[in-house]
């Protein structure tokens, strides 16, 4: 889907979509014109806003969700969080 912009340029808009795993419920859903740690924060918080701060947080530990500003403000440490892409179960890689 593309759409066309008041200055007549065209964009592809993404959707973020924040789901309860438990209950299968849409937090928030909101479509942006960027993919990146400020569009990932905006819709976290407003998702927060509308249903309570969640007791634990699955990702998929793409760019914007690992980006330090998300991690501060979710109040994490650098280590990588919980993944929803079993991630955590598979064998580190020796650097």
């Amino acid at each position: 889907m593309r759409l066309l912009l008041a200055n007549g340029q065209w964009a592809y808009p993404l959707l973020l979509g924040v789901l309860d795993d438990h209950s299968r419920l849409g937090c928030h859903a909101q479509w942006y014109l960027a993919e990146g740690a400020e569009q990932l924060v905006h819709g976290l918080s407003q998702a927060f806003q509308k249903r309570g701060l969640p007791r634990a947080l699955m990702s998929d530990n793409g760019s914007a969700m690992i980006a330090a500003e998300t991690r501060q403000g979710r109040g994490e440490s650098d280590s990588a969080g919980e993944t929803s892409s079993g991630a955590e179960n598979r064998p580190e890689k020796d650097v």
